[in-house]
C-alpha cells in the first residue's frame, strides 16, 4: 500500500497501473562453498577473490571483514606465502568457514555467536556466554601472530 500510494505522487503515474511491488533489497550472492576455499579465493580461477555481500556474509561489518580477509589472503599470494587460516572460534574463522562449507541450503549469514563452535561448558548466563566467547576468541587469535 505505501509503495502504491508513494509512486502515485510522481508526476505521470497517478494512473498506473503496477503489476509487482519491489522489495527494499534483496541479497545477490555466489554459492560460496561451491567456488570459494576458506581464503575467500576462487577454486577454479585461484588469482580471483572475493568479498562483500556477494559472497554470502550479511551486513556492513561483516563484509567489511570479508574484505580485510580477502585483502589479506591477496597480499600472501601475490607474495608466494600460504594463506592465514584464522581459527574457526573467531567470528573472521566462522564467516570464513561458511561462505566455503557446504550447507544443504546456503544464504547468507551475518556474525552471530550461532556460528562459532559450542563453548567446551555451557553458560547460562548471557553476558557471561558472550565474554567466554569473546576470551575464547582472543586466544584463539593469538596463534595466528606466528603464522607469518
Amino acid at each position: 500500500g505505501a509503495q502504491k500510494r508513494v509512486f502515485r505522487l510522481i508526476p505521470g503515474l497517478e494512473q498506473a497501473e503496477f503489476h509487482r511491488y519491489g522489495v527494499m533489497h534483496r541479497n545477490t550472492f555466489i554459492h560460496g562453498p561451491s567456488v570459494l576455499n576458506r581464503a575467500f579465493q576462487f577454486k577454479k580461477y585461484p588469482h580471483l577473490f572475493a568479498a562483500g555481500q556477494l559472497t554470502g556474509v550479511e551486513g556492513y561489518m561483516e563484509s567489511t571483514a570479508s574484505g580485510l580477509i580477502a585483502a589479506v589472503q591477496v597480499l600472501r599470494y601475490v607474495q608466494g606465502k600460504q594463506f592465514l587460516t584464522f581459527p574457526e572460534e573467531s567470528l573472521f574463522g566462522a564467516l570464513s568457514r561458511h561462505v566455503s562449507t557446504d550447507t544443504e541450503d546456503y544464504q547468507p549469514m551475518s556474525a552471530n555467536f550461532g556460528i562459532l563452535p559450542p563453548l567446551a561448558e555451557p553458560i547460562k548466563n548471557k553476558q557471561l556466554r558472550k565474554e567466554a566467547y569473546a576470551m575464547r576468541s582472543l586466544d584463539a587469535l593469538q596463534g595466528l601472530g606466528g603464522n607469518s
